[in-house]
């Protein structure tokens, strides 16, 4: 009994598997797997070389560079590197680990004599000479490559301040680069052909003080026309660029005394000048305190005489703009309520003497004393209304004669003073 229900299941399995053979998906499914299995049988076992393509290669350039340098010529590049592909064969492992590292392509150098244009056939070469791949082909086989002699020039780095606007009462001033120059490098064609490099500044808003922007280079050529150059190199790509923003004010111009005599009254003094006033430009936190601009000081007792006038060139400080280009200005003295008279002038005394000198005066009278001041004034004084002064303290005692100056003094008087130089001899002895 249970062989024959043993029997009777073996024959439904044999029928359940034929009926499989039966079913078309069912025999898709095993053609797919039979044909996999011999697919790999074959590429395994019976044929295990194959091809391939390495893909994007960088071309180098610059592979002979001793080559080029010994002749002065350099590769011309005027966008991204080229690349190229490489058929290779040989067993589908090795082939499948390949990168493109591993083989190098390069033009063939043998027909660059001189800087020009080429067509150059490409090489390629395994990087590991030991590999176990075969290289059949490169794609592309040739390249145009531009060689030139390449030179290098310096440029002044010129500002364009176009874009940039001071507040009214404000004016824009020579602005300036940082670095003030720059090289360039390229083909000694194309560095011929460069007239200027030019940094623009562009500041949105209105300034009343000095900036600092950051600004791209432009190269234009000696047209005036920018170069695009791709092959033209700038060891900066952009510059510091200082842009001066000045304050405007306008100035009265006055002068000052020097070697004033004791007791004068300089507001008897009225000096006029070719320009009353001066119109500048300066740094806002300093020009706001300037009241008034001093062209110099006048030496009355040396300098002053009837109708003088004095010329005084026009100096600023540092930062400073002279907005009117103003060279000089002339100050003059109205001196019609003056005059002057000649004196000689007895008993030259000294002052300071020191304890251990004695200074005895040679000269004894000094002639020709010329006394300026007011007319009513000057016309009383005589000889001895003026006093001839040594003071030892300024002197440099050594024993002997020696030539001194000495300073005339009108005592009680505030509108006459003695004006020239003068000198007198004096023995100068040590005391015991």
């Amino acid at each position: 009994m249970g062989t024959k229900k043993q029997s009777e299941k073996g024959a439904k399995r044999r029928f359940s598997l034929w009926k499989l053979f039966e079913n078309n998906q069912f025999n898709v499914v095993i053609s797919i797997v039979i044909a996999v299995l011999a697919w790999l049988v074959v590429s395994m076992y019976v044929k295990p070389e194959t091809e391939g393509t390495v893909s994007n290669i960088p071309v180098k350039l610059d592979y002979s560079a001793q080559t080029l340098q010994a002749m002065g010529l350099d590769v011309v590049s005027e966008g991204d590197a080229p690349t190229a592909n490489v058929r290779v064969t040989g067993d589908r492992a090795v082939l499948g680990g390949l990168d493109p590292e591993d083989i190098t392509v390069y033009p063939r150098l043998s027909n660059v004599t001189e800087a020009g244009q080429y067509e150059l056939e490409l090489v390629a070469v395994k990087n590991d000479s030991s590999a176990t791949y075969t290289i059949k082909s490169v794609q592309p086989a040739r390249i145009t490559v531009r060689f030139a002699t390449l030179t290098q020039k310096k440029f002044v780095v010129e500002t364009d301040t176009s874009g940039v606007k001071p507040k009214d009462g404000y004016i824009l001033t020579n602005a300036y680069a940082t670095p003030g120059e720059v090289t360039l490098t390229g083909p000694q064609e194309e560095i011929r052909s460069v007239g200027r490099v030019v940094a623009k500044v562009e500041i949105g808003e209105e300034l009343t003080s000095t900036r600092i922007a950051t600004a791209g280079l432009t190269i234009y050529d000696k047209d005036g026309n920018v170069m695009n150059s791709k092959v033209i190199t700038v060891d900066a790509e952009s510059v510091e660029v200082t842009v001066p923003i000045l304050q405007k004010k306008s100035l009265p111009v006055t002068v000052g005394y020097t070697n004033v005599p004791e007791g004068f009254d300089i507001s008897l003094l009225k000096p006029s000048f070719s320009v009353g006033s001066i119109n500048l430009a300066g740094p806002a936190d300093s020009i706001q305190n300037k009241q008034e601009l001093s062209l110099g000081y006048i030496d009355l007792q040396r300098e002053f005489a009837l109708g003088f006038t004095k010329d005084f060139p026009v100096t600023l400080d540092t930062g400073y703009e002279n907005l009117d280009n103003l060279r000089q200005i002339t100050v003059s003295f109205d001196t019609s309520a003056f005059s002057q008279k000649q004196v000689t002038v007895d008993g030259i005394r000294v002052v300071n003497e020191p304890q251990n000198r004695t200074v005895t005066v040679n000269t004894k009278r000094i002639h020709d004393v010329t006394i300026l001041g007011l007319t009513d004034e000057v016309e009383a004084l005589t000889g001895k209304s003026v006093v001839a002064e040594i003071d030892a303290g300024d002197l440099t005692l050594g024993e002997g004669e020696q030539t001194v100056p000495v300073t005339m003094k009108i005592p009680g008087s505030s509108t006459a003073f003695a004006v020239g130089s003068y000198t007198a001899l004096v023995e100068i002895s040590a005391n015991d």
